[in-house]
């Protein structure tokens, strides 16, 4: 529909108009690694010098920001220049300065240059001319003078003087002579671009009109094309259909494509041109932009419109669609340009405008697929204007042109949450729910509102959202489950899976209903967020997706829904080799499917089931690898998540305190860097606990708070008092570190608040095993500073039993983790009995 507009509109495949902020983490990653990778391979420092800073969009200062502020890469330089004047404190730029000086990831210096001086200017005269300075100096003084020493001004002054006759080489004098009189008379403005359009007048009108026409391509341009737009000018000129006052604007050309080459050698002789090697043709640039600007102005005023809009038109209309989609966004701004001189002209034409808005949509969506979403808003909101001057309304345009208006609508609300700019966002979606019939479109708006309520951390509105998705479309879900429940549906969905053992899984077919799978993607966003926040309907929403998986077909998210459910059947059944089944099938439906974009998460729950049944060491490869598939993918959240939960099993596992930190200090930064606020807030409770143990020394006071150089504990407490899963967590550390140094009141006092780490947050995965073995550990202690006192021995004796108990079921149901830490225990149970058993204890703490 972008490069055949005549033909009838389809709506895009859907992969193409969903754009999200994941591709454009995926390309900085990818550029990141690439400048890393080539200044790592020549092991000396990279330079990396940018021009014209002034000019960059935020997309590329933001990738300019990353690599700048890339601690991990310590061997590159980056150099850039910028035009002061033309960068005020509000600028793009000056704000991205700001952020890297604020980072203290680098250090940031400024160098101004100002003009050149007089005898930077005289010197340059003098190598110009090949004459000693002194011989000079009046010279210079005049173009001093004259251009206040701008070096791009001084030289095209000294090429004026040239032309005009006043510098000249004089051939019996075998020097250069030059008419002071006549500088000093000359009348030359400050402006540089009406010096250079001055001199522009006198090259030969041909030339002068290749450079004008040439000015509409860009700062650089092919032959080819530009050949191509003269011979359609000129068939559009010849054409009896032409409208009069085109051919009136169009009529100051008298170039033709004969003699387009040798305009071009002139131009390049004069330097106002460069040749610009290019495999496949050749391209030229302008020698510098004050000339690109100073060739437009050649173009009449009255005409300059209209020329654009042709000039669009010829690319529309006469390249091939590969050789288009190399220059659509070049071709899309000159038809913009022309836009309001073609409306006002030809309102009648409403085919005009239609393929108007189908040229900018393709735009606006190639512009989401490379990341440039503020480019793509811009494009965007130029297609829903044409939509409605077609119609005369927006009602209108929904009832006229529906499935191009919810194209052009969602994509604009996705360019709109990409740049965060969520009002905007909500108010294009309330649009789409409020014109759209069509149910895909529908749940995709409901899909863009469910990540903006996630990306923002709001999760009670987005799983509200979600719930008001399936509704609409006759799903039903609990709004407040129960343990019935859940129980109910836990049982139901174990005799569904009956119908469909793991091998038949894994040759399901995929699913062919996008709105189905549109459900699923939503589902699968909400799962982390319900784990955290929401326990009780993580549940619910894996025996979702598990079964519909199997009902209509395998899409992205069924991997980490089957992962879920082996998590589930892990904790809540306690049956580790079932749960460990469906994590085996997660990873072969990975391997099977073509979207990658649910990878990080289902790396990140295999990791967590397969600590049943494998040695923890192993899941920490795993919570690698899903670091770094995550960072690939452009999932910045899940790849965080892998990476806390690869630091803090790193602990479990026995790891030193000094390599665990450094891989802290290594893998810390990039929560910052990428935006991960939430993972960052919840781990800090973690590294302070690390580095409180790092620091203690044994004579020191036994102070157990989480509070040092990262964060205050009874301040953490209460910014998170509403977050009963995080809080229970960070009192967890609490109780580990408490039990570490020695105060067992504290750390039994800790355990009775933190049960439900066990049951709920832990369940089924390696740190339930170590909160069992602490918990055990915690009661032992009571029980030796209870002596003499039943009544107290008894809860503790309860509690160590319901530990040892737990983990002697996980170890029979083959959890190789909890063999050293159960022998451990039962070592220190040996020396709480009446008749301590000391030999049977060392041999138990030996084979531990």
């Amino acid at each position: 529909y972008v490069f055949f507009p005549e033909e009838p509109y389809s709506t895009p495949p859907l992969k193409a108009k969903i754009g999200s902020v994941e591709c454009r983490n995926q390309f900085n990653f990818a550029f990141r690694t690439f400048i890393r990778t080539v200044c790592e391979k020549n092991k000396k420092t990279m330079v990396l010098f940018i021009d014209d800073l002034q000019w960059a969009d935020p997309g590329s200062l933001e990738l300019i920001e990353i690599l700048v502020t890339d601690t991990e890469n310590r061997s590159l330089l980056v150099m850039g220049s910028y035009r002061e004047d033309e960068v005020q404190m509000t600028h793009p730029l000056s704000a991205c300065l700001r952020e890297i000086d604020q980072s203290d990831a680098v250090n940031l210096n400024f160098l101004s240059i100002g003009d050149l001086d007089l005898e930077v200017v005289n010197s340059l005269v003098s190598d110009t001319l090949n004459m000693a300075a002194t011989k000079t100096e009046s010279l210079s003084t005049l173009v001093y003078k004259k251009t206040n020493g701008n070096a791009f001004f001084v030289k095209q002054f000294l090429k004026a003087l040239v032309d005009d006759a006043m510098l000249s080489f004089n051939m019996g004098l075998t020097k250069w002579t030059w008419d002071v009189d006549g500088i000093k008379e000359t009348c030359i403005t400050s402006n540089v671009v009406d010096l250079m359009i001055a001199n522009m007048r006198k090259v030969p009108e041909e030339q002068s009109q290749l450079l004008a026409l040439s000015s509409c391509l860009g700062s650089c341009f092919d032959l080819t094309i530009l050949i191509l737009v003269i011979d359609f000018l000129q068939e559009l000129m010849m054409s009896k259909n032409t409208p009069t006052h085109v051919k009136n604007a169009l009529r100051f050309l008298k170039l033709t494509s004969d003699n387009v080459q040798s305009c071009v050698d002139r131009n390049i002789s004069d330097g106002l041109l460069e040749h610009v090697s290019k495999v496949g043709g050749d391209s030229f640039r302008f020698s510098h932009d004050q000339i690109q600007k100073a060739s437009f102005s050649f173009i009449p005023e009255e005409s300059r419109e209209i020329l654009q809009w042709y000039i669009g038109q010829a690319f529309v209309k006469k390249l091939p669609p590969s050789q288009l989609d190399q220059v659509l966004f070049g071709a899309v701004d000159l038809l913009n340009n022309g836009r309001a001189i073609f409306v006002s002209s030809h309102a009648e034409n409403s085919e005009e405008l239609l393929r108007l808005a189908k040229v900018n949509l393709g735009a606006g969506l190639k512009a989401m697929a490379i990341a440039a979403f503020r480019r793509a808003t811009t494009y965007l909101q130029i297609s829903i204007s044409c939509l409605k001057d077609v119609s005369d309304s927006e009602d209108l345009a929904w009832i006229q042109h529906h499935d191009l208006c919810l194209d052009a609508y969602q994509a604009l609300a996705d360019s709109f949450y990409c740049n965060c700019d969520f009002d905007q966002m909500h108010e294009n979606l309330d649009i789409i729910l409020k014109h759209t019939v069509s149910k895909q479109g529908k749940l995709q708006a409901y899909s863009t509102l469910v990540n903006a309520y996630c990306t923002r951390d709001n999760f009670r509105e987005g799983f509200d959202t979600a719930f008001l998705a399936l509704t609409e479309f006759g799903e039903k879900f609990p709004r407040k489950p129960t343990k019935v429940t859940i129980v109910t549906e836990l049982l139901k969905t174990k005799s569904f899976m009956k119908k469909f053992p793991i091998k038949e899984v894994e040759n399901l077919p995929t699913l062919s209903d996008p709105s189905r799978a549109i459900m699923m993607k939503i589902f699968i966003r909400l799962t982390a967020h319900a784990y955290l926040e929401c326990p009780a309907y993580l549940p619910l929403i894996i025996f979702r997706l598990v079964k519909w998986s199997c009902l209509y077909g395998t899409c992205s998210a069924t991997p980490a829904a089957f992962a879920l459910y082996g998590l589930l059947l892990a904790g809540a059944l306690g049956d580790l080799k079932g749960g460990y089944g469906y994590a085996l099938l997660a990873e072969k439906l990975m391997e099977k499917n073509d979207d990658k974009s649910e990878l990080a998460l289902t790396c990140l729950v295999v990791s967590m089931v397969k600590s049943n049944q494998e040695h923890i060491l192993n899941c920490l490869k795993d919570g690698l690898v899903g670091y770094q598939v995550g960072m690939e993918q452009g999932d910045n959240f899940y790849a965080m998540l892998n990476l806390v939960h690869r630091l803090v099993n790193s602990i479990y596992a026995g790891q030193a305190l000094f390599t665990v930190a450094t891989d802290m200090k290594l893998y810390v930064p990039h929560f910052a860097e990428l935006g991960q606020i939430m993972c960052y807030r919840r781990f800090l409770p973690f590294w302070q606990f690390v580095i409180i143990l790092m620091g203690r020394r044994l004579d020191a006071p036994p102070e157990c708070e989480l509070t040092g150089e990262l964060i205050n504990e009874t301040a953490y407490l209460k910014q998170f008092e509403n977050e009963p899963g995080h809080i229970t967590a960070t009192l967890v550390f609490k109780q580990y570190l408490s039990y570490y140094l020695g105060n067992f009141e504290l750390a039994a006092e800790l355990s009775d608040k933190t049960q439900e780490y066990a049951e709920i947050y832990a369940v089924g995965h390696f740190p339930e095993v170590r909160y069992l073995f602490f918990d055990g550990l915690t009661a032992m202690a009571m029980l030796c500073m209870n002596k003499g006192r039943p009544l107290g021995n008894r809860k503790w004796r309860k509690r160590m039993s319901k530990s040892m108990k737990k983990m002697t079921s996980l170890q029979n149901k083959g959890n190789l983790n909890v063999n050293h830490m159960l022998l451990l225990l039962d070592a220190e149970h040996c020396t709480l009995k009446k008749k301590i058993e000391m030999d049977v204890a060392r041999t138990k703490f030996d084979a531990a």
